[in-house]
């Protein structure tokens, strides 16, 4: 039978499939700078989940202040994933008191 979890069986080049399964608009207005960012999150083709956000922040472990992070996270369900995406940017949010504009970043929306 045809699913697109057995695509990887039935197409030898393509090595993983995932489909996207949610995006969420969340709206922040204490710890970013954007009222608005993304996160989504993905179905692989073992079932389980992964997830990430479209806004990126600075690494502050990196002294060249040129890296950014991007809080993604996994799980057993769609929900799952994102809590574990929410707890891991709020984690690296709490590493500083306050972050500024030039603290973040957005991923392009066509790659996101």
């Amino acid at each position: 039978m045809k699913t697109w979890q057995n695509a990887t069986k039935d197409f030898n080049t393509i090595v993983k499939i995932r489909k996207v399964v949610a995006e969420y608009k969340l709206m922040e207005m204490e710890k970013t700078p954007y009222l608005h960012f993304r996160i989504k999150i993905w179905e692989n083709d073992d079932g389980s989940f992964e997830g990430y956000t479209n806004l990126q922040i600075k690494d502050i472990g990196d002294k060249q202040n040129e890296s950014y992070y991007c809080a993604a996270g996994k799980g057993d369900t769609e929900i799952d994933a994102l809590y574990s995406v929410l707890e891991r940017f709020y984690e690296h949010l709490s590493q500083k008191e306050e972050w500024t504009e030039t603290d973040f970043k957005c991923i392009d929306e066509y790659d996101f």
